[in-house]
């Protein structure tokens, strides 16, 4: 159903159309062997969204089930926290490694959305006083906003807790079914929105920890971005300052079969420094 890579491009998760819950359990495997990594229990159906943060120890999870996990990895020989949700199974020898880690453990578990869960997608960039942050996008045409608070590098995991933070868009008239993150700016965050219907829409607010998620919105005059005639199934970000002129691509995909991408310049998609 669903596969994604850490950003170090070492370690993969992957979902399948499920259910059981046994089914929807999502599965590690080690890119350098294809050997299996763990076993991620928590889903009672298929996992549909699966997104790495940025430093790769957290995994988030939603599902048809409408349910939001959050995993982080474990290092070797600690234990998991009463509270901290069920261990992940993570196979020894005979089953591939556990990639060289004590396993993952489950953070939490929490109803996302009204209707099924479609995607997830953190903010890009290290984790700052806010915490890390998380978008969410689910079939009732929502994404909410998640903040996991406490150092994600401390090996207590029992320190970390998933706070939401509410809507950044409540009503957007199809499912969300693809989010991305713009690069990290000095200036307001940007989220690319993609939906069921095709459209591909902008949205403004500020980082983790420093204002409401209601503050979000809309961005003015993004109207213009390329319309799928099918679901937008992916969205992705690029930025290459030396080839492109300090310039960002937003390259979007969809069941009608193509790829379109959109050039803006930096400081329009990140914003400028106060």
């Amino acid at each position: 159903m669903s596969v994604v890579s850490d950003a170090a491009g070492s370690l993969l998760a992957s979902s399948s159309v499920a259910r059981t819950p046994t089914q929807a359990a999502v599965r590690l495997w080690r890119a350098s062997d294809g050997r299996p990594a763990g076993v991620l229990p928590g889903h009672d159906s298929t996992a549909i969204g699966l997104a790495f943060s940025p430093c790769g120890r957290v995994l988030a999870t939603v599902s048809r089930d409408r349910h939001l996990c959050l995993y982080r990895s474990q290092p070797a020989g600690a234990d998991t926290p009463p509270g901290a949700g069920a261990a992940a199974s993570s196979p020894g020898e005979d089953g591939g490694g556990g990639g060289g880690g004590g396993g993952w453990a489950l953070l939490a578990r929490v109803k996302a959305h009204k209707r099924m869960a479609w995607c997830a997608h953190f903010e890009p960039g290290p984790a700052g006083p806010g915490g890390l942050r998380l978008a969410t996008g689910g079939r009732e045409g929502a994404v909410r906003l998640w903040r996991l608070e406490g150092d994600v590098g401390a090996g207590d995991v029992a320190s970390l807790r998933l706070v939401a933070e509410g809507h950044a868009l409540e009503k957007a008239g199809a499912a969300v079914t693809a989010l991305a993150f713009a690069p990290a700016g000095p200036g307001r965050n940007r989220l690319a929105v993609g939906l069921d219907d095709g459209r591909v829409l902008l949205l403004e607010g500020g980082r983790a920890g420093d204002g409401s998620a209601a503050a979000w919105a809309e961005v003015p005059g993004a109207g213009g971005l390329p319309r799928h005639t099918g679901s937008v199934r992916g969205l992705a970000w690029a930025r290459d300052a030396a080839e492109l002129g300090g310039d960002v691509l937003l390259a979007s995909c969809g069941d009608d079969g193509a790829v379109t991408v959109s050039r803006a310049s930096a400081s329009d998609v990140m914003g400028r420094a106060e």
